[in-house]
């Protein structure tokens, strides 16, 4: 019976053997990788679209507009302290865009801005001037001034007959 065991053994070996342990062999090799489908991707054309055409009008709201913002977060960094250097930006961001609407007007109403213009830069040379030093009341009633101008005498509605009538198309700034 041992013999037979023996026997059964060995041709269990020898069978294994021959068939040379495939499943086994299979687990630790490494199968190639997978070519994968490259995806497709559209080129675009990227499309040129005309410059957008805004009227002298149309510049001219927008630069009134954004100057009042401008004068208005000016008084309240006045008010608040704030440092010399937000003033100043304040300020020089108020004077651009009130000296592009300057470059709209014509005629009388281009005199009044620019006397306003000088009205802030002048105000803007005196934040350069150490604070002891300073006319900061004269400075302030100044500029308040000047937001009040802004508001009554630069409106669209007050200066639309000086704003000249739309040529040619323009690109915008």
């Amino acid at each position: 019976m041992k013999n037979r065991i023996f026997v059964f053994c060995l041709l269990v070996l020898f069978v294994g053997g021959l068939s040379g342990c495939e499943p086994l062999r299979k687990k630790f090799v490494r199968k190639k990788k997978e070519t994968k489908q490259k995806e497709f991707i559209p080129v675009l054309q990227p499309v040129d679209y005309p410059a957008r055409y805004q009227t002298p009008g149309e510049q001219y709201q927008y630069h009134y507009s954004m100057s009042k913002v401008w004068q208005k977060d000016l008084m309240t960094t006045l008010d608040e302290k704030a440092s010399d250097k937000r003033v100043l930006y304040n300020l020089n961001e108020m004077i651009t865009h009130m000296e592009a609407m300057e470059k709209i007007l014509t005629g009388p109403k281009q005199a009044d801005i620019q006397k306003w213009i000088m009205t802030a830069q002048n105000a803007a040379k005196q934040m350069e001037v150490p604070e002891a030093v300073r006319m900061q009341a004269r400075m302030e009633k100044d500029l308040d001034e000047l937001g009040k101008a802004l508001r009554t005498e630069f409106s669209y509605k007050d200066v639309e007959e000086a704003i000249p009538s739309p040529s040619s198309p323009q690109t915008t700034q």
